[in-house]
């Protein structure tokens, strides 16, 4: 299997009404019929706010501590009025990302996909405002990434505008790391929550920073930013079939 199945990754896109303060969940079941949910033994978000528009990328490591291959279904709750922008899956050890097409076409090539025994994604919405991928295999005492990425637009009131990702983590995550980067603010942003992780901004190039690693975390409250009222421009999001998980917001004139 190689890069060039990047295709073959699917990803279906309706409009999502988002749920907030729960956690992503990889559920699967053992041979008695039992639920479970996966550690995760790694998480990593990376929030780039542009304008009034903030672009969140989460990624997320399962490990699997089973002496067996696991099959599994992704749940991701999205904060209010979120939009998802991206999709991918290790395959390999590579991030292959998702191509969006309509729902009924990505049910016939996923039956496709599966009957040839390759590993595909498909992202689906289900109840609940909340977005489902299945995940398969998941390997015997082993690991599986997948990467979710979405589009907000900010908070705003008469003293200024504010992001907030609801996080809800119960259970602890052996490696958190959280990398904020605010463009073309004059003013210092303000970490408002940080779920106890002692962010900070600070100056770097034209825009300001604030990042953490930690190990052994709870992630149990709400990431929150708050920008200072002044003029900022409108920005859009674009995305076309070369674009890749790296790919951020850009400004348009």
């Amino acid at each position: 299997m190689t890069r060039r199945l990047a295709g073959l990754v699917l990803m279906l896109l309706p409009a999502l009404a988002l749920a907030q303060g729960v956690a992503p969940t990889l559920v699967v079941t053992d041979p008695s019929g039992r639920s479970e949910h996966l550690l995760i033994q790694q998480v990593a978000i990376d929030v780039r706010i542009v304008g009034y528009l903030a672009e969140t990328r989460m990624t997320l490591t399962f490990a699997n501590p089973q002496g067996r291959d696991l099959e599994g279904d992704l749940y991701f709750p999205l904060p209010e009025k979120a939009t998802v922008s991206g999709y991918a899956l290790d395959i390999r050890g590579q991030m292959v990302d998702g191509v969006v097409v309509e729902r009924e076409k990505a049910r016939v090539v996923f039956e496709e996909i599966v009957r040839q025994r390759i590993d595909p994604g498909l992202v689906e919405w289900t109840r609940g405002n909340v977005f489902r991928t299945r995940v398969f295999p998941i390997p015997s005492r082993g690991t599986r990434k997948v990467m979710v990425r979405f589009v907000s637009e900010l908070a705003g009131d008469a003293r200024g505008c504010s992001y907030t990702l609801p996080l809800g983590f119960s259970r602890p995550v052996g490696e958190a790391s959280i990398r904020v980067v605010v463009e073309q603010e004059p003013e210092r942003p303000r970490v408002e929550r940080d779920a106890g992780l002692g962010l900070e901004f600070g100056r770097w190039k034209q825009s300001w920073v604030a990042e953490k690693t930690v190990q052994n975390v709870r992630l149990e409250q709400s990431l929150m930013v708050a920008l200072p009222k002044g003029e900022r421009e409108r920005v859009w999001v674009e995305r076309d079939a070369t674009s890749t998980a790296s790919r951020w917001p850009r400004r348009r004139r």
